[in-house]
């Protein structure tokens, strides 16, 4: 079973970077996904995906995928009624192929333009009495 969990990181340098890279990855896809009037992964993963990775080729291949996810969730949410907008630091969604969470330890290791690189955090006080420490 998968659990969906809000983690709070402390801020550093390749977490910045690399959420300001997924962003411009997922803005970008938005972009061509509603000039296209399309929010399909398939097509919009065909229609993008080479050019950004020649545009942004420290961005693994797993971030691209779920930038582009996240793009066709917001386009097909908002059914093209008006354009969406990626904050530039906004938030990341990382999934199995790019996070693993260690929740009894405290610490995650996130995929990032740099690497795979480990944080520590701490788990809030409501997942605490959760079954799946």
């Amino acid at each position: 079973m998968y659990r969906t969990l809000k983690i709070k990181l402390d801020r550093s340098n390749e977490l910045i970077q690399t959420a300001k890279l997924w962003n411009a990855v997922c803005q970008d896809v938005i972009d061509y996904g509603f000039a296209a009037h399309d929010y399909n992964k398939t097509r919009l993963n065909k229609a993008t995906y080479k050019d950004l990775r020649e545009k942004h080729p420290t961005l693994p291949s797993a971030l691209h995928q779920t930038a582009r996810d996240q793009a066709s969730d917001i386009l097909k949410r908002l059914k093209f009624e008006k354009k969406p907008y990626k904050h530039l630091l906004g938030a990341v969604r990382f999934d199995i192929r790019t996070m693993k969470a260690f929740l009894g330890s405290g610490y995650c290791k996130l995929t990032t333009a740099f690497g795979r690189l480990r944080y520590d955090f701490q788990l809030a006080d409501y997942y605490q009495n959760q079954v799946f420490l």
